[in-house]
């Protein structure tokens, strides 16, 4: 996954953007020269927004940037929808859970309590008052190369959805072919 739009220079936020989705890739127009895109952008997750205020950065890394979204509804102090690309072991995707790879794949993990990530699934943790879904949408680890230095941290790239007061389940991805 890949987010672009996004300054190292200077965190972004805007009030009263309204995201889309078109052809698997969501669209954060903030002003007519400054869009923020987020690709690919899976079918299950929300395809519709209404007026939303968004916060974003990106921290530079040897490896490739660190960008963080935030989107939030008008009426709401909190984020519903956190977004997370390039991401190392230990960066904090909802609440006190933080991103965790063990040799046996990723997680998020908060004091005791270590959750799996699968690509074909989400994962529902607890944070506060909310419940969120976490997918897992992409990871990566740098192969080496001889002859040339390179950052041998794995990233991820994941999403974390709050459930509302009547939502009981994560919406899933589809089922791979068999």
């Amino acid at each position: 996954m890949q987010i672009t739009g996004l300054s190292a220079v200077e965190p972004l936020a805007a009030n009263e953007v309204r995201p889309t989705v078109k052809d698997g890739v969501l669209r954060i127009e903030l002003t007519p020269q400054q869009t923020v895109t987020v690709a690919p952008w899976p079918a299950y997750l929300p395809q519709r927004f209404g007026p939303q205020s968004i916060a974003a950065t990106r921290q530079p890394h040897p490896a490739g940037p660190i960008d963080r979204i935030s989107l939030r509804e008008r009426a709401d102090r909190t984020a519903w929808l956190e977004i997370g690309a390039g991401a190392p072991p230990s960066s904090a995707v909802i609440g006190p859970w933080r991103l965790q790879k063990p040799a046996r794949g990723w997680s998020v993990a908060h004091g005791g309590q270590r959750i799996p990530l699968r690509a074909n699934a989400p994962s529902a943790v607890r944070a506060g008052d909310a419940r969120w879904c976490v997918y897992l949408l992409d990871e990566a680890v740098p192969q080496p190369r001889p002859g040339l230095a390179t950052e041998q941290e794995a990233r991820a790239s994941w999403a974390a959805v709050r459930l509302g007061a009547r939502q009981r389940r994560c919406p899933a991805p589809p089922a791979a072919p068999r």
